[in-house]
C-alpha cells in the first residue's frame, strides 16, 4: 500500500516512521468578565517522515524530489485512514553519510518535516 508520495512518486518503501501533525491556527480573546472566546482560523499539517539508511542511488532521486522546495504530498490520513494530499515545504533537511567507499555509499537514517502552506 502507497502511504507516502511527492509529487505522485511512492517512497513508502523508504519510511520506517510516519507522525502526522495537525496545528491549529486560531484567534483568542479574553472578554471584560473573564470569558475566553475562540475562533479557529485554519489548520495545518506537519508530517515528519523517518527515511531508512539508503543507497547512493535512492538517496539521489529522493533529494531530487525534496529541491523543489514546494510540493505536493500524498501521506496516510489518520482521520480517514486514506491517502490526504497537501502542499509542503521541506525549510530544512540534513543527510549523514554512513559510509562512502569506492563501490558502495549509504547514508544514515534520518528524518524529514513536511509543512503544510
Amino acid at each position: 500500500m502507497a502511504y507516502f508520495k511527492i509529487n505522485g512518486v511512492d517512497y513508502s518503501r523508504y519510511v520506517n516512521k510516519l507522525n502526522v501533525q495537525t496545528n491549529h491556527i486560531y484567534n483568542a480573546r479574553t472578554n471584560a468578565s473573564g470569558n475566553k472566546s475562540v475562533k479557529l482560523i485554519n489548520s495545518k499539517k506537519i508530517i515528519t517522515v523517518g527515511i531508512i539508511p539508503l543507497d547512493a542511488e535512492a538517496n539521489k532521486n529522493l533529494v531530487a524530489a525534496l529541491n523543489t522546495f514546494k510540493m505536493t504530498v500524498d501521506f496516510l490520513d489518520p482521520a480517514t485512514g486514506q491517502l490526504g494530499r497537501a502542499t509542503c515545504i521541506v525549510p530544512k533537511n540534513a543527510i549523514e553519510y554512513y559510509t562512502i567507499q569506492a563501490d558502495k555509499v549509504q547514508t544514515k537514517a534520518y528524518t524529514l518535516t513536511f509543512e503544510e502552506l
